[in-house]
């Protein structure tokens, strides 16, 4: 695309996919979205009323400290959609943040309460806006538990995994495992939904509860019909276990399976360097990460966004800290159960080097954890610690 476009800067379907391939491939390759706004620029010189590019520039625009850019985007947007209507709810949400109307914020609740029954999208990326808020997630929180007003089960399921979500994000993974532990019963042939009841244990900022992280490790082991999600659950689950005989067979299970382009075998090379890692052999880890293809189906991303191991290539790597920091903030629901141990890991990261970024990274972890559980407490005493000595 980027040759078509070279070329031809007037091919709109070529910009319009040129700016798709970017924002959507880029988190998976450990890159910013905002790579791809020079293309929906182009794309909306030529063509101002696609959605599409409207749709991803108040996207950029919201991760990347632009807000100024979203009234334009909205106005434009609120015009090709005939008005307020409930499909716009997302960006209207955005437009009202980007202009600091708590008023018009607060406006808009009661007709997401009736998007919970009618247009449960248009609520659900409501949420997503609101995740990017760089806040305390009281207004995303507040959002997602209005989606559990759906009629629909699948989608009431879908609203607790949001607020597990955000849970996560703010340092209570016991209320997340009881929310997700819901979720599976409101719908239990739902497989994705089994599945998350147990990704909190392969979470390797969180403490590690050996009961609890045995109890998972069985549980993934009792999904029917299993995919290779379940291999890459166990072989995660087994390395912070240090139990190496059963994270060696998840690997050599993902390797001889095959799933969704490199996906299996992308996910084995990530529990090779997750093992490499467990045991301070720094040198293989990264050497397993730079082997993944991550070549994967477009239809198939959602399902391998941080397949790439953003996080454990800041640990390995700080000089990329700040353009892997940058990948997480994507339209991915699960992507602020990031936010706080990235800005803690940059923060320590940075104190040597650069304190007031240090302080910037402190200050926006403990936002996020003004209220954790027990099982944090250390860490969150630890953190503001660090801080008072760069005041």
């Amino acid at each position: 695309y980027r040759k078509i476009v070279a070329g031809y800067p007037d091919d709109l379907d070529a910009q319009l996919q040129l700016g798709e391939t970017l924002f959507h491939f880029n988190p998976l390759r450990g890159r910013s979205i905002v790579e791809a706004q020079t293309a929906f620029d182009q794309m909306l010189k030529f063509d101002g009323a696609n959605a599409a590019a409207l749709d991803h520039e108040v996207d950029i625009a919201q991760v990347s400290g632009q807000a100024r850019l979203i009234p334009t985007y909205a106005a434009r947007y609120a015009r090709l959609a005939g008005g307020e209507t409930m499909d716009a709810l997302p960006i209207r949400w955005a437009d009202a943040w980007a202009r600091n109307d708590k008023a018009a914020r607060e406006a808009l609740f009661p007709e997401l309460e009736r998007a919970a029954a009618e247009h449960w999208y248009s609520l659900q990326h409501t949420v997503v806006r609101a995740l990017w808020q760089s806040d305390d997630l009281g207004d995303a929180m507040r959002l997602a538990t209005m989606a559990s007003g759906s009629p629909d089960a699948d989608q009431q399921a879908e609203a607790l995994d949001l607020q597990a979500t955000i849970d996560l994000a703010l340092g209570r993974p016991d209320a997340a495992r009881e929310k997700l532990d819901a979720a599976a019963r409101i719908a239990p042939k739902r497989k994705t939904v089994l599945y998350r009841q147990f990704w909190p244990s392969t979470l390797d900022f969180l403490p590690r509860e050996r009961r609890l992280l045995r109890r998972d490790l069985e549980g993934v082991r009792k999904i029917a019909d299993p995919d290779w999600r379940t291999p890459y659950i166990a072989g995660a689950i087994a390395i912070r276990l240090d139990d190496n005989a059963a994270a060696q067979a998840a690997i050599s299970e993902l390797e001889e399976a095959v799933a969704d382009g490199s996906g299996a075998r992308d996910a084995a090379r990530a529990l090779r360097a997750r093992l490499a890692h467990s045991r301070h052999d720094d040198a293989a880890a990264m050497t397993a990460l730079e082997e993944q293809e991550l070549e994967i189906p477009f239809s198939k991303l959602q399902y391998y966004y941080r397949l790439g191991e953003p996080y454990l290539r800041i640990e390995l790597n700080p000089f990329e800290g700040e353009r892997l920091q940058n990948s997480f903030d994507f339209y991915d629901t699960h992507a602020a159960i990031w936010f706080a141990p990235i800005a803690r890991l940059r923060a320590r990261q940075l104190e040597s080097v650069d304190r007031e970024a240090a302080r910037r990274q402190y200050e926006r972890y403990l936002q996020l954890r003004q209220d954790p559980e027990p099982s944090l407490a250390p860490e969150v005493a630890e953190a503001r610690r660090r801080l008072q000595l760069l005041q």
